[in-house]
């Protein structure tokens, strides 16, 4: 299968404020991840390891780094779409308006595609409604319709489910999954969650503590939806679940967190 996407990071530098200004502490090292055509990659590891940053690495947010980031064989060519942990929607404009906003062509296709996606995510009756008039599930929802009004190559997602309730959470994982299994583009999601991780992805990749590097992958082959206390699922949660708190506790204590 034809190669998508890969992350080939030499070292990213983060300056750490414990430290006096002429040190620094890379966070990143040596990181080599590729991501196939269509894949569903859920990034996981200890807390401060530098995962935020490399999701903004490779959405082109943070561009401080040795290495490259590649699609195909070129460097810098997918479309990429960044989901954050706060949807980050225009709070001056109606929720078609926002979707509307990353949409390419004229005026009458781009709303008549912003609409669209809200009617993807369940909000074709919410079009004309601000963000603040809206619930953190509903804001949630028009934040994914709106990374996948970009139409990208490359989904990610920086651990956009960690605020909302188990109910909501779960309702929106679903959604995700119909929209992905759809537009067949590649995701690679960010999360604390190991059950999220198992049950969502085609590959859980576990890092190490800063400087952070790629430390095991395990595919996982069950159909969706899958049942967590399945035996097999339980044996994957319980393997990923020792690798990071192995990690963890090799984390030096006065390491800052840095995403």
């Amino acid at each position: 299968m034809a190669l998508v996407y890969r992350a080939c990071i030499d070292k990213k530098h983060y300056l750490n404020s414990e430290y006096s200004n002429e040190y620094q502490s890379p966070v990143i090292s040596e990181f080599s991840l590729t991501i196939e055509p269509g894949e569903f990659v859920a990034l996981t590891g200890p807390s401060g390891a530098g995962k935020s940053t490399l999701l903004n690495i490779m959405a082109g947010l943070d561009t401080d780094y040795t290495g490259s980031i590649c699609y195909g064989n070129n460097a810098h060519t997918a479309r990429v779409a960044l989901m954050f942990q706060e949807h980050r929607l225009m709070p001056w404009l109606t929720l078609q308006d926002n979707i509307a906003l990353v949409v390419e062509g004229k005026q009458a296709d781009r709303i008549e595609r912003a609409r669209y996606w809200l009617n993807e995510v369940g909000l074709s009756a919410y079009q004309r409604y601000y963000p603040n008039a809206l619930s953190g599930g509903m804001l949630k929802r028009a934040a994914l319709a709106r990374a996948f009004a970009f139409e990208p190559d490359v989904l990610l997602l920086d651990e956009p489910f960690s605020s909302l309730d188990i109910h909501t959470a779960a309702e929106i994982k679903e959604r995700l999954l119909l929209l992905w299994e759809k537009q067949s583009i590649s995701v690679l999601l960010v999360t604390h969650d190991i059950n999220e991780a198992v049950s969502l992805a085609d590959r859980v990749v576990t890092v190490s503590h800063s400087p952070m590097r790629v430390l095991h992958s395990i595919s996982i082959s069950q159909n969706r939806p899958r049942q967590l206390n399945h035996p097999d699922m339980s044996a994957i949660a319980t393997q990923v679940s020792t690798w990071i708190y192995d990690q963890s506790k090799q984390m030096p204590p006065n390491r800052q967190s840095v995403g």
